[in-house]
């Protein structure tokens, strides 16, 4: 049987990566020093096994065991060690809102063989890490927004939500996107679901739990809107 990859949103997403990836290279902000020579090089592999699995037409689960996504892999590490060498701390505005970018299109490219071994039926919240987090603080941001802290016990998000509802304590999904700006504050996720149990801290939440909403913002990202 032969399957759609050209429209899979994974692969998509992977797409999207690669060229938010070459972007920031092309217009870097962060303090350190980058081998934009070396991370082009890695870049431009990148975007080749992107093509070929997006055409490959193979069984997503089957694809997730191809030479060409362990590579993959594999140059989102090399990519890693060079963008995100340094920590995050101090950087103003737009320089974080860099950094956050790059990770999660690192993070895109690195995951993109869970994502695969999800199902074979192309559905966009599989494009993205949709995880449950903990809300530990909640506070007025403007207008109708809030600012959260969001953790699991190995990360910590900072997200803005319209949610008046969402409270502090609660467990919900985040879907993990590229960053938003508002009134100076990146936003690294959204909250994707009601409360959930908390046997969904730090794991990945299963669809029927999720908004539909999100289906609608996963496709606008990975097709480039």
């Amino acid at each position: 049987m032969s399957y759609d990859t050209s429209s899979d949103p994974r692969l998509l997403a992977a797409e999207d990566a690669v060229r938010r990836l070459d972007g920031i290279v092309r217009q870097w902000r962060l303090p350190w020093r980058l081998d934009k020579k070396r991370v082009q090089e890695l870049l431009k592999e990148a975007r080749g096994l992107v093509y070929t699995l997006k055409y490959s037409y193979v069984r997503p689960r089957d694809m997730a065991g191809m030479e060409e996504t362990a590579r993959l892999g594999e140059i989102a590490r090399l990519v890693a060690g060079e963008i995100l060498k340094e920590k995050p701390e101090g950087l103003d505005t737009p320089r974080l809102a860099q950094y956050v970018e790059a990770r999660y299109a690192v993070n895109t490219l690195a995951g993109l063989r869970h994502r695969l071994l999800l199902g074979d039926e192309p559905l966009p919240e599989y494009a993205v890490d949709v995880i449950g987090v903990r809300v530990t603080r909640k506070e007025k941001l403007e207008g109708n927004l809030y600012v959260t802290r969001a953790v699991t016990d190995r990360i910590t998000l900072t997200i803005v939500t319209n949610l008046e509802e969402l409270r502090e304590g609660e467990v919900r999904a985040a879907a993990l996107l590229p960053p938003v700006v508002f009134h100076g504050v990146v936003s690294e996720a959204m909250y994707s679901s009601g409360p959930i149990g908390e046997e969904h801290i730090g794991r990945r939440v299963p669809t029927g739990l999720l908004d539909t909403g999100l289906r609608g913002v996963v496709m606008k990202i990975v097709q480039g809107r």
